[in-house]
């Protein structure tokens, strides 16, 4: 109990801090905290039977908040949905005796519910 209320108090200061400056800070902060978020969502899901490919939902993360800086965000995710699901197919053609098809499902999903 103690650890959140000593959370919660430095934590709302940054917070309040982030959504004052916003623009970069803002997006960087919320990269940070889709970042953590697929990796905690990918722990859950490698307790099941699941091994996700991480590291492509990683960096399609990182392009879609780097392309929210030259894009409009209609553009932004399309764009990254599009690269995010031709690559994922590509490493199941080139890999498909060692990946299974349930585990790019898990990994694009991963990306569409939390980032």
């Amino acid at each position: 109990m103690g650890k959140r209320i000593l959370t919660t108090v430095v934590g709302l200061p940054i917070l309040f801090f982030v959504l004052h400056k916003g623009s970069h800070l803002l997006m960087f902060a919320l990269l940070a905290v889709s970042i953590t978020g697929l990796y905690e969502f990918y722990q859950c899901t490698r307790q099941g039977d699941y091994v996700p490919i991480e590291w492509v939902t990683y960096t399609a993360t990182a392009i879609l908040y780097l392309s929210y800086l030259f894009f409009s965000a209609e553009t932004a995710q399309q764009m990254t949905v599009l690269l995010l699901m031709v690559v994922l197919m590509m490493i199941w053609v080139v890999h498909h005796k060692t990946i299974r098809m349930q585990d790019v499902l898990i990994t694009f999903f991963g990306f569409m519910y939390v980032t």
